[in-house]
């Protein structure tokens, strides 16, 4: 048995390197995997998946956007019925804050 069969997994930063590597291994060890980036390129991350067999679409969004957060996590529920897992993958340019300092009704994280 695949050690994340029938998992559904939702990874950020998918379109290239760690994020796409990730993504390729979950749905080889039998992930449902929803690979997000900024980038378009996340599409050849799914195309991999599906040709070698492997369950995934893709969803072009920026991860530090609540809206766009929202939108692939609800697609992730519509599709496969929940969430297992979230593999936040997706990098950020500049310095950044310890998690507890994040706040986005202010504004307050270095990439908003």
């Amino acid at each position: 048995m695949a050690l994340l069969a029938g998992k559904r997994i939702i990874i950020t930063g998918a379109a290239s390197g760690i994020g796409r590597a990730t993504s390729i291994r979950a749905a080889e060890e039998g992930a449902h995997v929803i690979a997000v980036d900024l980038s378009d390129d996340v599409h050849q991350t799914v195309t991999a998946i599906t040709a070698a067999g492997g369950s995934a679409f893709a969803e072009v969004a920026d991860a530090s956007r609540e809206d766009d957060v929202r939108r692939f996590v609800m697609a992730c529920t519509d599709r496969w019925g929940g969430i297992d897992g979230i593999y936040a993958n997706a990098g950020v340019r500049g310095a950044g804050k310890p998690l507890t300092e994040l706040n986005l009704k202010t504004g307050s994280a270095p990439w908003l």
